[in-house]
């Protein structure tokens, strides 16, 4: 009965319609009424009804007058009940021309929206709620639809306006396993917003719904000065929604870490692994964890959580052949399952390659000494000796970290090919002595044209005192040093150095001083550098440099003190453990591959865990030729999980693995106090009820007409009073 009247005019209770019938009430009267009088003939009665003959026009348009009032108050009491919106109504042409709404919904897809409650996430109730705008729409309505990731992702640029296209997208979607960048969302959202504002006039209301949990590390800066600037902006010309999908007192637990403390693991040696979990909120809990070594489960134990310190688990494996593995620590499935699990990928290899570059004879002696100190029988690193011509004959990349030892001097020729070895994820340690010539390592190694430094610091100039230096570990704060902390008597502090070079740290590399001098100058620096990472050490590595031509004191005798050799190995140890970090990323990070020895015009199949189709999937990636080697890139690792990177007829597998980064999944929440004043805040509950949500979009008119209803009663009161007096 009333859809073509709901077609055109909308109701947010269109039952309370049901009172217009009351509308009929003084019609009724009104033919009751004509129904009491009794025609009878009467000689009298014919002059009476001469006379009001005349005025009977008169009479009869007062009295439909005053019927037509009365009526309307009816109808306007009814429909105001029914509280009609306004926002169709604004242009009866708009209903055939179709809609002129913009939505433009967005979809928090942080991993804490992953959170289950009731056998349904806070994502998938976010995908209900803009399913339900999308469904109740008007056609012609255009679609926008954009994930708030890091860095966000637009699903539907150009509006779509069919709501099955965006029903279909939203399917599909699942929620990323990373976190969202609020300030570039809304950056994206300007460019949106002002695209479609440009390409299709006819869209002329604008509507932003942004469905999120309020995780705190998403919104937390929601109060700063550039964020408010964004929403006050996009509020001139859009209205904000934000739909509340989660809650408070959410719990979680979660697996934070895994790691190994063996960088050098070769077969048949035992290697200890350790994961540390948390509690995120709630109190203590009990877990099953369990250790899988190549997809097979080893070890199983359960494990009591406290909810204010971490708890740690370890186990230990030999790995019997060299190549790839992975070790993988899960627990059993929480409310929040993403950050559950965690993987590690690395090589077990026959051996570690190590190059010792001497500028002079006997200048990598030490150095080689202390890394293999077995000369017979299996050695897990293999130290090479070679003079400074083989930088530039041998292929670095076959080698894992690279040992300068007092080379003299350093050109364009030599910096092109530590450039190239670092940008392959291979590391550098250089110790200085009496043939350095500083000002070609300042010139070559360090930043120039724009590119980053190959030095953590610039090398100054030489300092010497026969009175001696020693040592200070600066608090045994940095990996190089932290093993002597507690052994003061193990040699460190009494090393005597008598001659060292002045290190000034970069201000361009991210340095650290590992280990002082008691005058507080740098004796060792430290820095990652492009993929690798380069150690400097101000003085020599060996005996063989003198403090000065003919004389017999060398540079220090640090390389014959017992603190030398832990030291040689700690260094090596950060060298290396840089490259098995290649292998293991955070999810958003790029999975960056070498593939030496594989054809330019070849490409690696890449596959990994499953995200938004849910089904298995491969891609080709192909390859780019730099600094002497083939290499790729894939920078779309949303997904927590173990990458497979084939090389096709090199017959070459490399295993990547990609964890979250568990801060998303702390279930704190932000103070909606400090959400900015032009969000119009809603919660999940709207998506469970019979609300239109498209009705937040329309402005409700129904005190319009009780304020019309009480005008046309002062009205039909005055006439009456006015029609009865007239009458008399």
């Amino acid at each position: 009965m009333f859809s073509p009247l709901f077609a055109v005019w909308p109701f947010v209770n269109p039952i309370m319609l049901g009172w217009l019938a009351a509308a009929a009430a003084p019609i009724l009267i009104h033919l009751l009424s004509k129904r009491r009088y009794r025609e009878e003939t009467w000689a009298a009665m014919q002059f009476l009804l001469a006379a009001v003959e005349k005025n009977s026009r008169r009479i009869r348009f007062e009295q439909l007058l005053l019927l037509a009032l009365r009526t309307l108050i009816l109808l306007l009491l009814a429909a105001a009940l029914a509280e009609p919106v306004l926002g169709p109504l604004l242009s009866i042409g708009d209903r055939f021309r179709g809609g002129v709404t913009h939505w433009v919904l967005v979809l928090d897809g942080s991993y804490s929206m992953a959170y289950r409650e009731d056998d349904k996430s806070f994502f998938e109730t976010a995908k209900e709620m803009a399913g339900k705008i999308a469904r109740d729409s008007q056609q012609g309505d255009g679609f926008t639809l954009i994930i708030m990731s890091d860095p966000p992702t637009v699903v539907i640029r150009e509006p779509a306006f069919d709501s099955a296209d965006v029903s279909r997208e939203l399917d599909v979607l699942s929620v990323r396993h990373g976190g969202a960048n609020l300030e570039a969302t809304l950056a994206e959202l300007e460019r949106v917003v002002n695209s479609a504002r440009d390409e299709h006039s006819r869209l002329t209301r604008t509507q932003v719904c942004i469905f999120s949990d309020l995780g705190r590390t998403t919104w937390g800066q929601v109060d700063s000065a550039s964020i408010r600037k964004r929403i006050a902006s996009l509020s001139e010309s859009s209205t904000m929604r934000l739909f509340d999908v989660g809650r408070d007192g959410c719990e979680n637990s979660a697996i934070v870490n895994l790691r190994t403390d063996e960088p050098v693991m070769t077969p048949g040696r035992e290697i200890r692994f350790s994961a540390e979990l948390q509690q995120f909120q709630g109190g203590e809990s009990r877990r099953r964890v369990q250790f899988v070594v190549d997809g097979h489960r080893v070890k199983d134990e359960s494990v009591i959580i406290a909810a204010d310190q971490p708890a740690s688990v370890s186990f230990s494996h030999r790995f019997a052949r060299i190549g790839n593995h992975t070790v993988e620590v899960r627990m059993d499935d929480d409310a929040l399952s993403l950050d559950d699990s965690r993987w590690l990928s690395f090589q077990v290899r026959e051996s570690i390659r190590v190059l010792c570059i001497e500028g002079k004879p006997n200048a990598a002696k030490f150095v080689a000494l202390a890394l293999a100190p077995r000369q017979d029988g299996p050695n897990p690193i293999r130290a090479e000796v070679a003079t400074e011509p083989a930088l530039l004959e041998r292929e670095l990349a076959e080698y894992d970290c690279l040992f300068l030892c007092n080379v003299g001097r350093i050109g364009r020729e030599e910096s092109r090919v530590i450039r190239d070895y670092l940008a392959q994820g291979g590391s550098m340690v250089c110790f200085l002595g009496d043939q350095v010539q500083p000002d070609s390592y300042n010139r070559w190694l360090n930043a120039k044209d724009g590119e980053p430094p190959l030095l953590p610091a610039i090398i100054g100039d030489a300092q010497q005192d026969l009175a001696q230096y020693g040592f200070n570990p600066v608090d045994y704060r940095h990996p190089l040093v932290a093993p002597f902390r507690g052994h003061e008597q193990a040699g460190l502090l009494t090393t005597p150095v008598w001659k060292y070079f002045e290190l000034i740290a970069n201000p361009k590399a991210n340095a650290t001083t590992a280990l002082a001098f008691d005058n507080g100058a740098a004796a060792i620096v430290e820095a990652p550098i492009l993929r690798g990472r380069v150690i400097l050490c101000a003085t020599a590595g060996s005996t063989a440099s003198k403090i000065a031509p003919g004389e017999t004191t060398p540079w220090s005798a640090w390389a014959t003190w017992p603190s030398f050799p832990p030291v040689i190995q700690e260094m090596l140890r950060l060298a290396v453990t840089d490259r098995m970090n290649d292998r293991n990323v955070k999810v958003g990070d790029p999975i960056l591959g070498i593939a030496s020895g594989v054809n330019l015009g070849d490409a690696v199949s890449l596959s990994g865990p499953p995200h938004d189709s849910g089904a298995e999937w491969s891609e080709r990636i192909p390859l780019t030729y730099e600094g002497g080697h083939s290499r790729w890139t894939f920078s779309n690792a949303y997904w927590s999980g173990l990458y497979r990177a084939e090389y096709g007829e090199a017959d070459r597998v490399d295993t990547f693995a990609v964890n979250v980064e568990t801060k998303e999944g702390v279930p704190s929440r932000v103070d909606t106090a400090l959400l900015p004043s032009q969000f119009k805040l809603s919660d999940q509950q709207v998506a469970k009820g019979d609300e239109q949500l498209v009705e937040d979009a329309q402005q409700p008119y129904f005190r319009h007409l009780l304020a019309l209803m009480a005008l046309c009663m002062v009205v039909e009161s005055l006439l009456a009073w006015r029609f009865g007096n007239s009458s008399a």
